[in-house]
């Protein structure tokens, strides 16, 4: 290369050839726009690749192809061999810009004097920057976990207080990072009716999502009574629907598809009965025998307007159950109700037991008969 020719360094009278060279380093100060009217400010390192400094005499031009010619800042000092000069440019989004995938654009250092021609100078590599522009997106895909057993009154089936456990993955399908990624889940339903149990906090609340990335949030729903009740052994009785959110850099709203997950409560309603008598061996005429009855709801779902009928085989008059009180309270407190002492137990849930009593004289043709 001519350096007298490109006004390079320093040389006698007589030509010298050396091999002279600068290279070009670009970058923008954004990685991303959204629409037309941004400014994307563009740094470009000239390095003096040597042999020979770059004196203050000379002027460094950046041509640009999609801002043109810049003149950097004029050389305050020799640019020694390995060392750098810095300048920018700035170029302002379109409307062409605001429906294309990217800017992209192409720069070229030049090295000369005074006005001369870029195509004379001594000039750099080519260096392409891309400034995409922001096309957010994200998908969500929802499961549930199997209803557990053991965490409600009763141990081998689910009930009150029992737990059902959400996964949600959250996948960025778009060009730039999306952040504050959050879950909105209003709650399961169950048969259709509103769920009357708790939600737990999302884990974590919130996440950036790097493109391509993937986050998974997780969540855990505590089952009512209520909930187990309008559900409990319809297929896919319990379902759950929810979405994701969240933003890019430049503040464009990332909303993802709706994604369903649904789950079966098994079991049904289900009672056992224990009778006792206060005396059941040689028991003579006229002596008054108690009958103890308990009812116990061993299903998972609340059990209605228990009435209990003896068919006793004595000659007199059947005893009819009543009195009826709350002997087990194996659930929340009070959850099994009754309004008034008829021989009918209102409403009995999943654990609880409930005692009724009736008494029957024993005849003399029982003892006869052997009754």
């Amino acid at each position: 290369m001519n350096a007298a020719a490109r006004g390079i360094g320093i040389w006698a009278s007589s030509i010298l050839t050396v091999n002279q060279s600068v290279s070009l380093a670009k970058s923008a100060d954004v990685p991303s726009y959204v629409t037309s009217g941004e400014t994307i400010t563009y740094t470009y390192v000239v390095t003096n690749d040597g042999p020979l400094p770059i004196n203050t005499g000379q002027n460094i031009q950046i041509n640009d192809d999609q801002i043109g010619i810049i003149n950097c800042p004029a050389i305050a000092t020799d640019i020694p061999v390995s060392g750098t000069h810095t300048c920018t440019g700035t170029y302002n989004t379109t409307a062409g810009d605001a429906s294309a995938a990217s800017v992209i654009n192409v720069a070229t250092a030049g090295v000369g004097t005074g006005a001369q021609s870029f195509a004379t100078r001594l000039q750099s590599n080519s260096d392409t920057e891309t400034v995409v522009r922001e096309i957010p997106a994200i998908t969500l895909s929802k499961t549930s976990g199997t209803p557990t057993i053991a965490a409600g009154s009763t141990a081998t089936l689910t009930d009150a207080g029992d737990t059902i456990s959400y996964s949600y993955t959250v996948n960025n399908t778009g060009n730039v990072p999306i952040e504050s990624v959050t879950i909105t889940d209003p709650g399961p339903t169950f048969n259709g009716n509103a769920g009357t149990g708790i939600l737990s906090a999302f884990s974590p609340a919130s996440a950036t999502i790097p493109v391509s990335g993937s986050q998974v949030f997780t969540a855990t729903y505590t089952l009512s009574q209520l909930d187990v009740d309008n559900s409990v052994g319809i297929t896919n009785g319990v379902s759950n629907t929810a979405s994701s959110s969240g933003t890019s850099s430049g503040g464009v709203a990332a909303n993802s598809n709706n994604s369903n997950a649904q789950t079966t409560i098994t079991g049904g309603p289900n009672i056992t009965v224990s009778k006792t008598a206060s005396s059941d061996t040689n028991v003579p005429a006229g002596v008054t025998v108690t009958y103890t009855y308990v009812v116990t709801n061993t299903g998972n779902q609340t059990v209605s307007n228990i009435d209990l009928a003896d068919a006793h085989g004595g000659s007199g008059p059947t005893p009819t159950p009543t009195n009826e009180t709350l002997t087990t309270d194996a659930g929340a407190t009070g959850d099994s109700t009754d309004t008034g002492t008829n021989g009918i137990w209102e409403t009995l849930t999943p654990g609880d037991a409930v005692t009724f009593t009736a008494t029957y004289v024993v005849t003399q043709d029982d003892v006869d008969t052997l009754q």
